[in-house]
């Protein structure tokens, strides 16, 4: 099997004000590849899975509110508030 070309790691926790934090990061192997590319589009998906399931371990230990900050991609944070209550 071949290495990949990325490594996505995911950090998370509560801050000091209850809200979760997601940390990720994606690393590329060889340097980020180039806008519009497959293994572009492979790494994003890899850490917005990463990000959902990050999410959902909140949520399930009573999360009502998250930060995400992404390293590693061409987008900064996102702060998302309220949202649907646990289940």
């Amino acid at each position: 099997m071949a290495p990949e070309h990325f490594t996505v790691t995911c950090h998370t926790g509560f801050d000091e004000s209850g809200t979760w934090v997601i940390n990720a990061h994606i690393s590329w192997r060889d340097g980020p590849p180039p806008l519009g590319s497959t293994l572009l589009g492979r790494g994003r998906l890899a850490m917005m899975r990463a990000i959902a399931k990050a999410g959902r371990e909140g949520r399930s230990l009573g999360a009502t509110k998250v930060r995400v900050h992404m390293e590693g991609h061409d987008v900064g944070e996102v702060e998302i508030l309220g949202g649907p209550e646990p289940r």
